[in-house]
């Protein structure tokens, strides 16, 4: 009886833990479908055009958000972090 009941157990379990496993493997999925669907510019002068068409209000944004130090100061912090990490006793 207890044998039945322990596969029984071993059999659920089994599909209580498959169903993650799927609902994780189609979100995968989906994620890299939308990712190649973003398209590569190849050509130096199509990134050009690209960043030309951005809207004048985005850039006027984006210059008072101080977009550009911003950027530096992430990436200074991640690198910062990075190395601390590295260092024994510390990370």
């Amino acid at each position: 009886m207890t044998e039945l009941l322990e596969s029984l157990l071993e059999a659920w379990l089994d599909v209580v833990l498959w169903l993650p496993r799927k609902i994780f493997e189609y979100v995968v999925d989906v994620v890299l479908y939308l990712i190649n669907m973003i398209p590569v510019p190849v050509d130096p002068k199509v990134l050009q055009t690209q960043l030309n068409s951005i809207d004048t209000g985005v850039l006027w944004f984006l210059s008072i958000a101080e977009f550009n130090y911003a950027l530096t100061v992430i990436f200074a912090a991640l690198l910062a972090r990075f190395i601390l990490r590295r260092i024994p006793g510390i990370g």
